[in-house]
């Protein structure tokens, strides 16, 4: 009785390849994925806490979002959040833009014919200087989420169910995922966060021979290998400010030359 109550609360995890196994008499366990016939020890407690580990490893193995990660993910799962992110650096770009422009509308008309060209290139440098950095968080914004999208959004994808109409499961221990707001659920048991999609249901054989396939590998030993975005995120943040900020030197450059020679 305590074995089934422990099997009803906790997920049973194959000690090889992490993945579920079936209950056999007793407390015997078959792997169907790595064939590892197994037996859960007989104390109850050591059973709770094997059970525990198996569960801890599992979750170890797997990606987890740190605070910032998990708020870069969620603006990306978002459409309406991404772009709202995005439009917010757009419209600082136009507000610039238009404060630059009337400020020194006045001052170019006025100016002789031969100064207009360098003050209109001067005036161009405030927006350049702010408007810049916008434009170069909008464009990391951008081939981030592309990143996310090809190379981290496949590993946060929850377990899809192993019968059409139930939850799906937790990418880290397989139990089923509560019912919760949002594209990313919290497993009640490892506290792994798993992405939830319609895709999950809509290609739900494909995941799971995918599962299946994974679950062989890691029997096998093979180490997936996690790749880390924000790294590239960021030397593309830095590489656009670089850019702007030779870009207005060189106008500067460009409007001492313009102005006529005394």
């Amino acid at each position: 009785m305590a074995y089934r109550e422990a099997q009803a609360q906790l997920p049973l995890l194959c000690k090889t390849c992490g993945g579920p196994v079936e209950s056999g008499e007793g407390l015997s366990l078959h792997c169907p994925y790595c064939g590892v016939d197994d037996r859960l020890p007989d104390d109850e407690l050591d059973r709770v806490l094997e059970l525990k580990r198996r569960v801890a490893a599992a979750t170890r193995s797997a990606v987890q979002l740190d605070h910032a990660a998990a708020l870069l993910a969620d603006i990306f799962e978002k459409k309406r959040a991404f772009l709202r992110v995005q439009g917010s650096w757009l419209a600082i770009l136009g507000f610039v833009s238009v404060y630059a422009i009337a400020g020194s509308w006045s001052a170019i008309a006025k100016a002789p014919p031969g100064y207009r060209l360098g003050l209109a290139l001067h005036a161009a440098m405030g927006p350049m200087f702010v408007g810049g950095i916008a434009i170069s968080f909008v464009f990391a914004l951008f081939l981030g989420r592309i990143s996310y999208r090809r190379h981290v959004r496949p590993l946060l994808l929850a377990r899809p169910p192993r019968h059409p109409g139930e939850p799906a499961r937790c990418r880290s221990c397989g139990a089923p995922l509560p019912d919760q707001p949002g594209p990313f659920m919290r497993c009640t048991y490892c506290a792994m966060q798993s992405l939830v999609t319609p895709e999950i249901q809509r290609n739900r054989e494909a995941l799971l021979a995918e599962e299946e396939r994974a679950y062989r590998e890691r029997a096998r030993g093979v180490v997936t290998a996690t790749s880390h975005r924000s790294v590239h995120m960021t030397r593309t943040l830095v590489i656009c400010i670089v850019l702007v900020y030779s870009l207005q030197f060189v106008l500067a450059y460009l409007a001492s030359l313009s102005f006529p020679s005394v």
